[in-house]
């Protein structure tokens, strides 16, 4: 029995440890709502550069999940009917009552308990393995920011980190040795150092303001023209930290 059919991927000289951070902003419309975030997600691991390693994807609410499983209809009102029996909206929870609540108060404070509730159940990230540049989930495993309280702004944060294919084309003369899947170099003095420092670590923002989102899926361009970035800095133009730039710039 074969117990992992994936060689070991050779190391190219130019190589090295990367880590890329984008956010994705998104708005939802009701709850409980599946968002499909993997065409984004695979589009920003494509941006990052990592060849082998691991994406993680991150929902910053405590209302909000993220989850695989399949994107099917039937099966998505299957799931929200189980999360609404498993935390009813309309259950006595004292995080709603308001009359003898004093923490974490907000002018636009929202009976949502059961939200809570089912956030604990879910989790609020995932780690997907990133094999060979892209993600390695199953034939119907897809990526979902799930929305447990109401329509609202939410944002997912996406960080790929592992090993990073050569900032640029190998050296000449390079070839890779085959029996020890290393790389080696025909001149004499070696591999240019150009090629083999590892890539500096990035941080991007993806530009934010998707339109509404309604059920299922998120579109796989959601760069806003209105220029704002998911921390509410205003797009740089020329100097926008997309990469490439967003296309407000």
């Amino acid at each position: 029995m074969v117990l992992n059919p994936y060689p070991l991927p050779a190391i190219e000289t130019g190589a090295g440890f990367a880590c890329w951070s984008e956010s994705i902003e998104l708005v939802t419309t009701t709850a409980p709502e599946f968002i499909d975030l993997t065409e984004q997600v695979e589009r920003i691991v494509a941006r990052s550069t990592v060849a082998d390693g691991l994406a993680v994807v991150f929902s910053r609410h405590t209302t909000a999940a993220i989850t695989l499983n399949e994107l099917e209809p039937l099966l998505l009102e299957d799931m929200a009917e189980f999360l609404d029996r498993m935390a009813p909206r309309g259950h006595d929870y004292r995080h709603n009552d308001f009359t003898v609540r004093t923490v974490n108060m907000t002018p636009d404070e929202s009976p949502n308990g059961h939200a809570h509730c089912l956030q604990l159940m879910l989790g609020g990230s995932q780690t997907i393995p990133i094999r060979d540049g892209r993600l390695a989930l199953g034939q119907w495993q897809r990526i979902f920011m799930v929305e447990l309280d109401r329509a609202r702004t939410r944002e997912a944060v996406v960080q790929t980190f592992g090993l990073a294919r050569p900032a640029g084309p190998p050296p000449v003369g390079l070839r890779r040795s085959a029996s020890a899947g290393r790389a080696e170099s025909e001149s004499s003095g070696g591999p240019n150092p150009e090629h083999t420092r590892a890539r500096p670590i990035g941080r991007a923002l993806v530009c934010s303001g998707l339109p509404g989102v309604s059920l299922r899926r998120l579109p796989a361009g959601s760069a806003s023209s209105s220029g704002g970035t998911s921390d509410g800095r205003r797009c740089g133009g020329a100097k926008c930290p997309s990469k490439p730039p967003c296309r407000a710039s």
